[in-house]
């Protein structure tokens, strides 16, 4: 097997042929005409160290890589190592703040081995810029570029892709022609696939901890007002002669789940086997003084008390658990990519633009669809906590894509400074 070949050794990237015309050599320059490479003959004679490979994808998108070494392993089969960003359901499992990881990868290719990263009947093509390194000190500074990418877990559709990272390696500036050129709904698209797919496990760890303090809180709740709904009808049922029912008014959830813990009490095998007759007709009319005037009120007044403490201690605990997912982001994928100047100015206020205006967003509106589920849905405590946990997905989403609408407005009249000028 040869031995890699040596960036030293490498031939300028550009390919200054006498024969190219100077309007082929501006589209080169400007990159928007890349040359399709259609057999891996072709790929072998035109690639070197450093290209800049583009790889048309199903549903007219790009995947871009460069190539980092090309080893031949036979006459017809080559070693060609790649630098670019993945994904995988062992990167998807990995503490990291996106779907994506860029790294250092050594495939096989040759005239009669199908790959699924090269496809050219799909559309492989090579991408040649004048600024592309050709010295032996800039292709050394692209390197340094590339050893800092490597293992990167800060994948984002709009602001760090791959293009992005290919781009930043070879001439020092994060810029990708896919994500600037998008339409308006394109971007919305892209802003709502960032949320489902790259904060999935953010989401996912939202949830958990949601699942676990929403049904204590609201659980604990509705079990304090029946107890207290019971208690009521126990004196309702020794002061009262006469029945005047209220009918379906609000509270009528929690007597409802009154009367069910009342129904269990009674056929409770210990206590069933102890009670007389007359005791079980005392259970059944205690259960008809749920319904009086004077239970009631006293229903009413908790289910509003209940509910009204169940959104509290929701929002809460849901701004707090927001917050650390917040400041992770920030902290861990914002300031990083500000390090290694991959995220501009603009960006970086449209991600926290977006992030603190769906986030506590969707937590709000959340909270006050699941306060009057509380006060009219049968079974509180679970309605709430459904409704919470639906609302606050669904709505974060939604503000996602509005957001990053009215930013997209802003930046385009010029309402916030953060487009226009440049941050500490």
């Amino acid at each position: 097997m040869a031995d890699n070949k040596r960036l030293s050794d490498t031939a300028p990237i550009v390919n200054h042929d006498d024969n190219t015309t100077p309007e082929s050599k501006e589209n080169i320059c400007q990159g928007k005409i890349p040359n399709q490479l259609s057999s891996y003959k072709e790929f072998r004679k035109r690639v070197k160290l450093l290209s800049h490979i583009k790889l048309k994808r199903p549903g007219g998108y790009f995947h871009h890589l460069v190539v980092l070494a090309i080893s031949p392993v036979s006459d017809r089969v080559d070693a060609v190592t790649i630098g670019h960003y993945t994904t995988s359901a062992e990167i998807e499992t990995e503490s990291s703040h996106g779907i994506g990881k860029f790294i250092q990868q050594t495939i096989f290719i040759g005239e009669n081995d199908t790959n699924d990263i090269f496809d050219f009947n799909q559309g492989v093509y090579l991408v040649e810029k004048e600024n592309y390194p050709k010295t032996k000190d800039e292709i050394e500074e692209a390197f340094n570029r590339l050893s800092e990418r490597i293992g990167e877990r800060m994948y984002e559709i709009s602001s760090n892709n791959c293009e992005h990272a290919i781009n930043l390696i070879l001439t020092g500036k994060s810029v990708s022609h896919q994500a600037d050129t998008k339409t308006c709904s394109r971007i919305c698209f892209i802003d709502l696939i960032n949320i489902l797919i790259i904060d999935c496990k953010e989401v996912g760890l939202k949830t958990a901890l949601l699942v676990a303090a929403l049904g204590a809180i609201a659980g604990a709740l509705v079990r304090r007002a029946y107890v207290k709904i019971i208690v009521a009808a126990i004196v309702s049922l020794t002061v009262e002669s006469r029945i005047i029912k209220c009918g379906d008014t609000r509270g009528s959830n929690l007597r409802k789940e009154a009367d069910f813990r009342i129904d269990l009490a009674a056929h409770v095998p210990d206590i069933k086997r102890v009670l007389s007759k007359s005791s079980i007709a005392i259970l059944d009319n205690m259960k008809n003084h749920t319904d009086t005037t004077f239970v009631c009120k006293i229903a009413e007044k908790l289910i509003y008390e209940a509910a009204l403490k169940a959104s509290l201690a929701t929002v809460t605990v849901a701004i707090g658990i927001e917050s650390i997912l917040f400041l992770s982001f920030v902290f861990y994928n914002l300031i990083p990519r500000r390090r290694k100047k991959t995220l501009d100015d603009k960006h970086l206020c449209r991600l926290l633009f977006m992030h603190l205006f769906s986030g506590y967003g969707s937590i709000g509106l959340a909270v006050v669809c699941g306060y009057f589920a509380f006060l009219d849905f049968n079974r509180p405590a679970l309605s709430f906590f459904g409704i919470v946990f639906g609302c606050c997905i669904v709505f974060r989403y939604i503000l996602t894509c509005t957001s990053g609408l009215v930013f997209n407005v802003c930046c385009c009249h010029g309402c916030w400074i953060c487009c226009q000028v440049k941050l500490l």
